[in-house]
């Protein structure tokens, strides 16, 4: 059964734009980083060939090290979607488990990128710490175009509307016609 209560309830919040604008920013930035440390690896593989023939001793950690690092971040780019996924449908808390890993190997292999996904991690944190003011969703009893009646005693004061919140993705709605609302995250009308 609904709640009456149209404050702020404990619901799960909205997703965020940053974190979309941020996972945007970091897919494309681990496959470029990726290919960058992988090129970094077959020049450390062949200068360390090319010393070792000579009979210069030479270390292979660089080589490795770029090999690790174009790895974990192509290991990145193949799961920034999974994360994304479960950032649009609101999993916060699975999400925050998943993320700290990616972004402490992130850091570890390649700072940029760990940087990034560090600030996708905090964004989370705040936004899944608080309360969020949310409307009852849409159809749960009441009228779903109106906000909750005046105090007693208190005539001729409007309430602003409530906009009705999508019932597939729970998004907000746009009015576009009378008594028509638009979800432009389902590109549908609700």
């Amino acid at each position: 059964m609904a709640s009456s209560n149209y404050g702020t309830t404990p619901a799960v919040p909205a997703e965020d734009p940053t974190i979309r604008s941020l996972f945007d920013l970091a897919r494309p930035l681990a496959l470029v980083l990726a290919l960058v440390a992988g090129v970094l690896f077959l020049l450390s593989a062949v200068l360390f060939v090319v010393r070792t023939a000579f009979g210069v001793f030479s270390s292979p950690f660089g080589a490795v090290y770029w090999l690790i690092t174009a790895i974990v971040n192509y290991l990145i780019w193949k799961e920034l979607p999974a994360l994304q996924s479960l950032a649009a449908q609101r999993q916060y808390s699975a999400l925050k488990e998943r993320m700290l890993l990616w972004a402490i190997l992130g850091v570890i292999f390649f700072l940029i990128e760990g940087v990034l996904l560090l600030l996708v991690y905090l964004k989370i944190e705040t936004v899944s710490s608080g309360s969020v003011p949310v409307a009852p969703p849409f159809g749960a009893g009441g009228s779903s175009t109106t906000g909750p009646a005046p105090p007693p005693g208190v005539t001729g004061v409007a309430s602003p509307p409530v906009v009705p919140f999508c019932s597939q993705c729970g998004a907000p709605t746009t009015y576009v016609d009378p008594g028509r609302y638009y979800c432009a995250h389902c590109s549908r009308y609700v």
